[in-house]
């Protein structure tokens, strides 16, 4: 990959789980020849900042964003310190290389994160701050997610294990293996792992559609139906026809999602899912939608929907856009951005909070659920009949 800037221009990126060692390994790169001047660290930050412990780490998260997009502005070298736990961290990534930077991942973890609950308990005793169990748990999953996306955007990625001593396990090139020593451990291993997974499930996306294009993190929109949803990506048809990979790490969709049409925008990592704005015949009649409106959420709650385990006869369907169905024995619930449409058993309307537009929207969304259904069912029926004739 070519880069429009200097090679002395470079975005350098050090995540580490919390209690994994991230502050032991800085100094040891710093002091290498080529790195940044321009450091960037929240916590440095937070100690120049006033009030309490809460509000001086949200101020100084906000600052150190501000300091990165102006470095990359400004084109001037830095490397910061973060969790990776917040996919907007991968989106500082991306900005920087489509702006020119070389890009280098300092990857720091351990093998389980019970090493850095106790880490962090030895840190309070020290008189250092505390972060609760459960957060250090999630966070050392979600970075460890957020890995593989990191290390593609990577010029560079260096994976580093803390466990007993700070080793260098693997260096990546844009996602791909350069060194690896002999003695391997086994987070580092399922790393690589699900980097091959992914360059071959991303091979095979191109070969089915080989004008695809990957969605920008920082900020872009993609409306059209969900194709396919995997493990690693979600594959997008647009309405013109387009095909956009979508990372499944950061969305995390089901299968549940496939035939929905849906509005996917990013803004700096993070993603919102909505009923896109569509063309709508608002000469139909509202209360004939209605009807379909009911029967066709109906029929997708009886058929896709889950059962709620605190409720015996209620069964609930989510779309990806944030819709939900819940049916009970004695009513039908539509849900959406906090407004309600509730029908009897009879299909009488108990609650209604949506405009006619709204509701000619969202039984365009159901109408093309319950088609997409029905379909789903045939094939199956269809894959039966053969099996029975074999």
């Amino acid at each position: 990959m070519r880069w429009s800037a200097p090679p002395s221009q470079s975005d350098v990126e050090s995540p580490s789980v919390i209690g994994s060692g991230k502050s032991s390994i800085t100094p040891v790169f710093q002091n290498q020849p080529g790195f940044p001047q321009k450091y960037i660290n929240p916590d440095e930050i937070a100690l120049t900042l006033g009030g309490d412990t809460m509000s001086k780490a949200y101020e100084a998260s906000a600052i150190a964003a501000k300091e990165r997009l102006k470095c990359i502005e400004q084109k001037v070298s830095f490397s910061f310190e973060t969790v990776m736990s917040h996919p907007s961290k991968l989106a500082v990534l991306e900005t920087a290389a489509e702006a020119g930077f070389e890009t280098k991942v300092i990857f720091v973890s351990t093998e389980n994160p019970n090493l850095n609950i106790d880490r962090v308990k030895q840190r309070v005793l020290d008189g250092g701050h505390n972060v609760p169990e459960d957060k250090i748990v999630s966070r050392y999953h979600r970075s460890l997610s957020y890995l593989p996306k990191a290390a593609e955007i990577a010029d560079k990625t260096y994976i580093i294990d803390n466990s007993d001593s700070l080793q260098i396990k693997a260096v990546l090139s844009q996602g791909q293996v350069i060194e690896q020593p002999e003695v391997k451990i086994d987070w580092v291993e399922k790393t690589i792992a699900t980097l091959n997974e992914r360059l071959q499930k991303k091979l095979a996306i191109e070969r089915v559609n080989p004008d695809s294009s990957v969605a920008s993190l920082n900020r872009s929109n993609h409306t059209g139906k969900i194709k396919s949803v995997g493990k690693h990506f979600l594959v997008q048809q647009t309405k013109d026809n387009g095909t956009v990979v979508h990372e499944n790490s950061i969305l995390n969709s089901d299968e549940s999602a496939v035939g929905h049409d849906v509005l996917i925008n990013y803004r700096n990592g993070v993603h919102k899912i909505s009923i896109p704005e569509i063309s709508i015949d608002t000469s139909d009649k509202i209360e004939d939608t209605l009807f379909d409106l009911a029967n066709s959420s109906k029929y997708i709650v009886l058929n896709r929907g889950i059962d709620k385990t605190s409720s015996e006869d209620l069964k609930v369907y989510n779309f990806p856009s944030g819709v939900t169905i819940e049916k009970s024995s004695e009513s039908l619930s539509i849900s959406y951005n906090d407004k309600l449409l509730r029908f009897d058993r009879d299909f009488n309307i108990i609650q209604n909070d949506f405009s006619n537009r709204e509701i000619l929207k969202l039984n365009q969304q159901t109408q093309s659920i319950k088609q997409h259904t029905l379909k789903q069912s045939r094939d199956r029926e269809i894959q039966i009949d053969l099996y029975l004739s074999i």
